[in-house]
């Protein structure tokens, strides 16, 4: 619901436009009573008090009396009896006339504009506004009493009945505007607690960043020990214009992790003769998303699910941890380490990074083949590991915070402004797709009888469970999953033939089907009708597989819903 302000600053843009409106009936009087000599003026008296009503409105407007909530609602309501009061003649005489119309025209638009100045979320206010509406009728009502028409009880009665009808005309319409009105305010809410969210984040990036620099302001200062031999202050030159340049590195890479991962890999094999070098992360979905290329470093996957179930364990990661915290082996023994002997890697040095998600928990190693290879750079590989860990954390949680941007926060799947930049990004922007591409689009059946019947509750977990079984079907299949809008859902594959998306998609339609949803002793099925589209199987422009798949979707829809449509397969497409 606006606040007070918002509404009073709405009301007085209406009444400062009825001037236009008011200039319009004025014309429209002076033509007929003046210009066209018509001398029944009675019949203008109802255009004339609409004048009066209107100069009244839009002298409050002009000289800010709409600054006071209570004035302008005592304002809207007199407007709305005073016009009621006419309109209660329109039954009588017909709305053939000219002043009828205007009369019936400027009731209900003093009504809409009460809307916008009612909390119809209340039932009371609903209520009221629904009575309000019935003053021609109770006018009328007593004009027949008073006038005593002949069969003024019948009179009555219609009169009645048109009003009671009148009145729960008005108090549904009331109430789906109040519906409306809680909804909205629920989703400002939540776009205002996200947005505090996403501020919280920000916060903690910004002290991350501090932290950052920080760090580089002490790691700039350095005290060399001028007793020491030439050799000591040669290596811990070197290590500094290394560790240095390393930095440089870090400040002025962009914030994709694996080319930052790649970068610093390319370093420390020509400046430090490293034989390996890269960030692993514990979790395998993040590990594939962020490849290190350790997977391809052994030449034995029995030897990289050996080096993974140790180092990647959570006693070691945690054990290796903080500030201090690193694993330094310059003489490794294969009887403890076999899956190293057969690439030849005598020393390594392991820093663990612990994060705020342990899924993103993950280690940062250096493999070499040379014996002893760390053991006069304890210091410099402790400045690195304490840079890594800063930066590590910090990107970490900028992917993360990006990531909740393009994800339906109900569903955990793609939200559609991603939809529409992966689109754009991987298929429209491209000259040549030289691989199938295949969409589909899948629609939850009687989506409204279920919200309806069970509640809006059961409607978001109907949706949370449709969604659930498509990020499996995804993972499974290496597709991707979106939300297209309410209980729209679309999945994007590639590389995978028109054939292959119909059997996966019906696959999945049967799933959901046949995926009882409990709702307290009630077991409710849910179903879904599918539409899939193909490029360039069943279109050449790729751009249009969005749209096909949707007409696909309706046409399933249409002819018993629980069903898949293919694109192309029936009639009505262009």
């Amino acid at each position: 619901m606006q606040n007070k302000e918002q509404i009073l600053e709405l009301q007085a843009i209406f009444s400062r436009r009825h001037i236009g409106i008011l200039v319009a009936m004025l014309l429209f009087m002076t033509n007929n009573l003046i210009i066209n000599n018509n001398n029944d003026g009675m019949k203008y008296i109802s255009c004339a008090v609409i004048c009066l009503v209107l100069m009244l409105d839009v002298f409050f407007a002009y000289f800010s009396f709409f600054h006071k909530y209570v004035l302008v609602v005592i304002l809207r309501f007199a407007e709305m009896a005073i016009i009621g009061m006419m309109i209660s003649d329109v039954g009588g005489t017909g709305i053939g006339g000219m002043s009828d119309l205007f009369v019936i025209m400027f009731y209900a638009m003093f009504m809409i504009e009460t809307v916008y100045m009612t909390d119809l979320s209340d039932p009371g206010n609903r209520v009221k506004f629904a009575l309000l509406g019935q003053i021609p009728y109770v006018i009328r009502i007593l004009y027949i009493i008073i006038s005593g028409e002949s069969n003024y009880t019948a009179h009555i009665v219609n009169t009645v009945i048109m009003g009671a009808v009148s009145f729960m005309i008005m108090f549904s319409v009331t109430r789906y505007c109040g519906k409306m009105q809680e909804y909205y305010d629920q989703c400002i809410l939540s776009r205002d607690r996200m947005l505090d969210r996403a501020k919280d984040n920000t916060d903690k990036i910004n002290e991350s960043q501090n932290t950052i620099r920080e760090a580089n302001e002490q790691l700039g200062i350095k005290k060399f020990e001028l007793e020491e031999a030439y050799k000591r202050i040669n290596v811990v030159n070197s290590n500094n214009s290394l560790q240095n340049k390393f930095l440089r590195m870090l400040l002025m890479s962009s914030l994709d992790l694996n080319q930052l991962i790649s970068k610093a890999h390319a370093m420390f094999e020509n400046d430090f003769h490293i034989d390996f070098s890269g960030l692993i992360f514990k979790d395998k979905k993040i590990r594939r998303k962020y490849d290190s290329g350790i997977d391809k470093f052994f030449d034995d996957e029995e030897d990289y699910i050996q080096f993974c179930d140790f180092f990647l364990s959570s006693a070691f990661i945690y054990e290796h941890s903080g500030i201090d915290g690193h694993f330094i082996d310059n003489d490794i023994s294969y009887d403890e380490f076999p899956f190293f002997k057969k690439k030849g890697i005598s020393a390594i040095a392991i820093k663990s990074i612990v994060a705020e998600n342990p899924r993103y928990n993950c280690i940062y190693v250096l493999f070499s083949a040379n014996y002893n290879m760390f053991i006069d750079k304890v210091d410099f590989l402790e400045n690195i590991f304490g840079q890594i860990d800063i930066v590590a954390k910090n990107l970490t949680l900028y992917h993360k915070v990006e990531e909740m941007s393009i994800k339906d926060a109900l569903t955990g799947l793609y939200n559609r402004r991603y939809l529409n930049l992966y689109f754009d990004d991987h298929f429209v922007k491209e000259k040549n797709i030289d691989h199938n591409v295949t969409l589909a689009m899948l629609d939850i059946d009687h989506f409204k009888n279920i919200n309806d019947t069970y509640g809006h509750l059961f409607g978001d977990q109907a949706i949370e469970h449709v969604s659930g079984l498509i990020r499996d079907c995804t993972e499974k299949h290496n597709g991707t999953g979106f939300r297209y809008g309410g209980e729209e859902m679309v999945v994007i594959f590639e590389n995978k033939t028109l054939e292959e998306t119909v059997a996966i998609m019906d696959s999945l339609r049967n799933d959901i089907k046949n995926t009882y949803i409990k709702n307290g002793d009630e077991a409710v099925c849910v179903k879904v009708s599918v539409g899939v589209s193909a490029y360039p199987e069943t279109t050449q422009q790729i751009n249009t597989l969005i749209d096909r798949a949707d007409k696909a979707m309706y046409y399933s829809k249409q002819n018993g819903r629980d069903r898949l449509t293919v694109d192309g397969t029936f009639e009505g497409e262009e």
